[in-house]
């Protein structure tokens, strides 16, 4: 059983398809709602268990005053109340129109390069300097839409304001752009951002919405990261199936994708070639409704099918562990996941 982080050049061959000895492992997907339920026995168990990579957030800059409680500069907050999972974002602006939305956003957006933003992840970097670091942010531009419009306005945005929603977008490009530099100059290898653009069976929009208005910001980001030699690392676990080969047209590196949605078997012979996958143990059903046993014999069918010729693999879950998953099952998952890191063991 592997227990020490993996070197970045083992990392850097898994996602380039390079033949790694091991696959890379990331086992600390957790919600918060898990952690309160178990505590120090999840503690415990990840002090076992090293990611192999190294989630790094950028920060906010020197002097930041936050507009009103738990908000960040684009007045986005995660909702704290009973019976909402924890990682859902909301904006106090979503009840107001585009034109309260750009005066306080679009004509003062924040400042990518402003100080202060990097001083942890030169920390990071000085602290694992052999290890695989990524630069990391979570909701990039339909995700970010949606926390300051809300989800069914968003979608009629799309339809009846798309020039606003095209000039906004390119200011939130512009911003990540500047925080991918600032990665790159703390020493980052990869970039790992989220955006959700698919339902279970279908995506939020047309395909042709798409690669009219966001295939274009995504290849401006992927061109930037691609620009200082970092991987494009992202996720987005819904129904994707119709605009996977414009993400890799415009270079995604590493899809992080749920496999209840995205068949893990049809995945890797249609893209195989030209794609890493990231996590594919699904979250959302086998991680529940599976006894122990039969956790470990899909994790290892599930690292089998994914770590395809040549390595293109890096193991862990779909998604947050939820707090309904029992704690076996997560234990089991870990055990699996580190024995089967060998690609010796794994293909025999």
């Amino acid at each position: 059983m592997k227990n020490q982080i993996l070197h970045k050049s083992e990392v850097i061959k898994a996602i380039e398809r390079k033949n790694p000895s091991y696959i890379p492992c990331w086992y600390d997907w957790i919600a918060d709602e898990t952690w309160d339920k178990y505590g120090d026995k999840l503690k415990n168990l990840l002090s076992i268990y090293k990611n192999d990579i190294i989630l790094v957030d950028y920060d906010m800059p020197d002097g930041f005053v936050e507009p009103a409680p738990g908000r960040d500069e684009w007045q986005i907050y995660y909702i704290n109340e009973p019976g909402v999972f924890s990682g859902m974002r909301s904006s106090d602006l979503k009840n107001y129109d585009w034109d309260v939305l750009e005066k306080a956003i679009l004509k003062n957006p924040p400042d990518p390069y402003a100080p202060g933003r990097f001083e942890h992840a030169k920390n990071m970097r000085a602290q694992y300097p052999d290890n695989y670091l990524v630069g990391h942010w979570w909701a990039t531009f339909f995700e970010r839409f949606i926390a300051l419009r809300n989800e069914g306005d968003f979608l009629v945005d799309l339809y009846m304001n798309r020039k606003k929603v095209k000039q906004f977008g390119n200011m939130i490009c512009d911003f990540f752009c500047g925080i991918v530099d600032g990665f790159s100059d703390a020493g980052m290898d990869g970039i790992f951002f989220s955006d959700d653009l698919g339902f279970e069976s279908q995506l939020m929009f047309p395909p042709d919405v798409f690669r009219d208005v966001f295939k274009p910001l995504y290849k401006r980001l992927f061109d930037r990261i691609h620009h200082h030699n970092m991987h494009v690392i992202m996720h987005s676990c819904g129904y994707l199936w119709d605009i996977i080969p414009d993400l890799i047209d415009i270079g995604m590196d590493v899809h992080h994708f749920q496999s209840s949605v995205l068949d893990p078997e049809t995945y890797v012979k249609k893209f195989g070639k030209d794609l890493t996958f990231f996590g594919g143990i699904d979250i959302q059903k086998f991680l529940i409704s599976t006894n122990p046993e039969g956790i470990r014999k899909g994790v290892e069918q599930y690292m089998r099918i994914l770590d395809h010729d040549g390595g293109g693999y890096m193991a862990g879950p779909t998604n947050t562990i939820m707090p309904d998953t029992s704690f076996e099952n997560i234990e089991a998952m870990y055990e699996t996941m580190s024995i089967y890191s060998d690609r010796s063991k794994l293909h025999g």
